[in-house]
């Protein structure tokens, strides 16, 4: 978080230097809001983003990073999986799926409306996140939830006819 108060404070200089104390007043202030929203969607995430048998599960592989394009500088760190974690989570799903198949399709409708539901609550957590990621504006990772908002109930509306 203190690589993004750096950069927070480099942004209010710019917009100090450019446009005069009214609007950096004002950009300081929407800019404050964006850090602390950056810095609390990257607490958020959980030190690995593996999910296997209903937990968060830690890869044995090399660590990847997912470097902030803007910066240069890393957002955050989770190990990979090996070929050994992969067949832990084939397994898991193989298992997980003969229970999950016998759930009727309405009930798996609602599953995915309510993932829907969830993303759509924290979109702009996820949409932070993808923009630390990617380095798209903020804006095209808002409209990017979205579509993944609208897929799931797709999907979940159209299983439930």
């Amino acid at each position: 978080s203190s690589g993004i108060n750096a950069e927070y404070g480099e942004l209010c200089w710019f917009w100090t230097a450019v446009f005069g104390k009214t609007l950096s007043t004002v950009m300081s202030v929407v800019l404050k809001r964006m850090s602390s929203s950056f810095t609390r969607a990257v607490e958020l995430l959980p030190a690995s983003l593996n999910w296997i048998d209903n937990d968060f599960y830690t890869g044995t592989g090399p660590a990847l990073e997912a470097i902030n394009k803007a910066t240069g500088k890393v957002v955050m760190s989770s190990a990979t999986a090996t070929a050994a974690d992969v067949e832990v989570a084939v397994k898991s799903s193989a298992e997980a799926f003969r229970s999950f198949r016998k759930i009727p399709a309405a009930e798996r409708g609602n599953l995915l409306l309510k993932a829907a539901s969830l993303l759509e609550e924290r979109a702009e957590d996820f949409a932070h996140l993808e923009t630390l990621d990617t380095g798209k504006p903020f804006y095209e990772s808002v409209m990017d939830v979205g579509t993944a908002v609208d897929a799931f109930r797709l999907i979940g509306g159209i299983v439930q006819c």
